[in-house]
């Protein structure tokens, strides 16, 4: 299932640095706030991928994770599924829509009859993403501010 030369298939081990590169750059900053030294000796990647993706029992664990690769089996995207169907990062266009697809796939496989998306105020570009494929914005939240965002601290 995907388009366009882009395959969307079930996360697997050797996934894990692609899927923390991700996760690091969808949070803009937070989840080096979170995992930054975490784990001595190792980087925030490595602590995503032993704290998150290898424990299985972490909503986050590899076994949740649906990835979009290219022709080239470069990982553009990923898709945390269950419990929560949520978008963490992708290049937009054909993979962003086509994980933007599956979670709608997944969500009604299960049941659920809406699809909750967050993401930071400032991230203009992958707002106006969401907003093409039909999302609105029902609810925002402050956060407080913190030298690691990358953005300012507005809202969400």
């Amino acid at each position: 299932m995907g388009g366009s030369d882009i395959t969307l298939r079930a996360a697997q081990d050797k996934d894990g640095p692609a899927l923390a590169e991700l996760a690091i750059m969808a949070a803009h900053g937070v989840m080096n706030l979170l995992y930054e030294g975490l784990i001595p000796g190792h980087s925030v990647a490595e602590a995503i991928i032993e704290r998150r993706l290898r424990n299985p029992a972490s909503f986050c664990a590899l076994q949740h994770w649906r990835v979009a690769e290219d022709a080239q089996g470069r990982v553009l995207g990923g898709l945390n599924s269950l419990p929560n169907v949520e978008l963490a990062k992708s290049v937009s266009g054909i993979a962003g829509r086509a994980l933007m697809l599956e979670a709608e796939r997944l969500a009604q496989q299960s049941g659920l009859r809406a699809i909750g998306l967050t993401t930071f105020e400032a991230d203009a570009g992958l707002i106006a993403f969401y907003s093409k494929l039909g999302f609105t914005i029902r609810e925002r939240r402050s956060i407080p501010p913190h030298p690691m965002f990358e953005f300012p601290a507005t809202g969400c």
